[in-house]
């Protein structure tokens, strides 16, 4: 059976048997290995038809392989869930499109107009590349791996930041 009609924007799995998938109207379904369920319920997010599209969702695991913590994002909100709870993480009104988990506590987000957040030390931070790198273009999805990161985004925005935090535009063959 269906369990959404919604439109789904981001998928992160720490297996076959633990997928979370993320959507319009705040929508956060789980698939076990067997059934998906939709549990939108447990996020803080206000009831109905005001709740908003979801982007990205990231995570990371623990010693014990466990899901130690996942983040989600999208137009407005930046969710945080470590314990088995989800709480919000203030990032104003921004338009975040992508996410990525680098370490316990540590995230990246990407946005509109360019926008490059790093969340430490319990808050968000802007921690992008000059404004001209990105040209303000809106950046969609992001990457990481090795103290790297990668970011995409419209017309052709391509960024990479080193393991020194050296940030460069990559160009993309016409």
């Amino acid at each position: 059976p269906r369990v959404t009609d919604a439109d789904l924007f981001g998928v992160w799995g720490s297996g076959s048997s633990d997928v979370y998938a993320v959507g319009m109207e705040g929508t956060l379904l789980h698939f076990d290995g067997r059934r998906w369920r939709d549990r939108s319920a447990e996020l803080p997010l206000s009831v109905g038809a005001a709740r908003p599209p979801l982007t990205a969702i990231s995570g990371r695991l623990g010693d014990d392989s466990e899901i130690a913590e996942l983040w989600v994002v999208g137009n407005g909100v930046a969710l945080h869930r470590t314990r088995g709870r989800f709480r919000q993480t203030p990032i104003g009104s921004r338009v975040l499109y992508g996410v990525t988990t680098t370490a316990a506590g540590e995230a990246w987000a990407v946005g509109s107009g360019g926008a490059v957040l790093r969340y430490e030390e319990g808050r968000w931070r802007p921690a992008g590349p000059e404004a001209d790198l990105g040209r303000g273009r809106d950046l969609l999805t992001l990457f990481s791996r090795n103290g790297e990161l990668w970011a995409g985004g419209r017309g052709g925005a391509l960024l990479h930041r080193d393991p020194a935090g050296v940030w460069a535009s990559l160009a993309v063959p016409a």
